[in-house]
């Protein structure tokens, strides 16, 4: 560790409890990218070094909550709690899979935070300086899924993609995305490939209706 720098050390938490394989970025630059990114433990403890001059802490909680925060990196006190604010609520995602097709095995939800406070690779910069498709995905593994989400604007789709489809013999699989969602009697507004807008402030449930996709569109 060179002299400009500093070891950052403390505790994940998300609704007072840690969060275990979280994850905690240092960003700055500009644009912002992110400089050292650590996963948390099983207690929800991490470390990194941050460099001299200004910096954002960014935390990542993927697993068990949805949700993350941005902290200027001098308001942080030294082994000190981390926190993944909520307010938290339920977020419960049906799939509906058109007449006569069965549930996909491998289907996943897809989901994004909407924060334009802040540059959409403060929410998908991963390890190492690669980025991430979306900020969480989830496995559908069963029509219904539930899990607890960080109230906010979100963008949510699904999607089911092998590519190579199109150059297997009788394949015995179909691709699908999310061609619709709704939420209450409302339609959410978006599409299958950007996603569609959900607002959470409160228990909700999403329907997502799938649509199979053709060969051609992939190729």
């Amino acid at each position: 560790m060179s002299k400009a720098q500093s070891l950052l050390a403390g505790r994940l938490i998300a609704h007072g409890e840690p969060v275990a394989h979280g994850e905690v970025a240092t960003f700055s630059g500009e644009p912002a990218t992110a400089t050292a990114i650590s996963r948390t433990d099983i207690d929800g403890r991490f470390s990194l070094p941050v460099a001299g001059g200004p910096a954002t802490i960014v935390a990542r909680s993927l697993s068990g909550r949805l949700g993350l925060s941005a902290t200027p990196a001098a308001a942080l006190q030294p082994n000190g709690d981390l926190e993944v604010p909520g307010p938290w609520h339920d977020l419960t995602i049906v799939v509906h899979t058109p007449p006569g097709d069965a549930h996909p095995d491998r289907l996943e939800a897809w989901l994004d935070p909407v924060r334009p406070d802040l540059p959409r690779t403060f929410a998908v910069q991963g390890r190492g300086g690669a980025r991430r498709s979306h900020f969480a995905t989830v496995s559908l593994s069963k029509p219904t899924t539930r899990l607890a989400i960080q109230a906010g604007e979100w963008l949510i789709g699904a999607a089911f993609i092998v590519s190579e489809r199109a150059m297997t013999v009788q394949p015995s699989f179909k691709n699908y995305v999310a061609a619709r969602a709704i939420a209450g009697e409302s339609e959410l507004e978006g599409d299958a490939w950007s996603g569609f807008r959900l607002t959470v402030a409160g228990s909700a449930s999403v329907d997502l209706e799938l649509r199979e996709v053709a060969d051609t569109e992939l190729l």
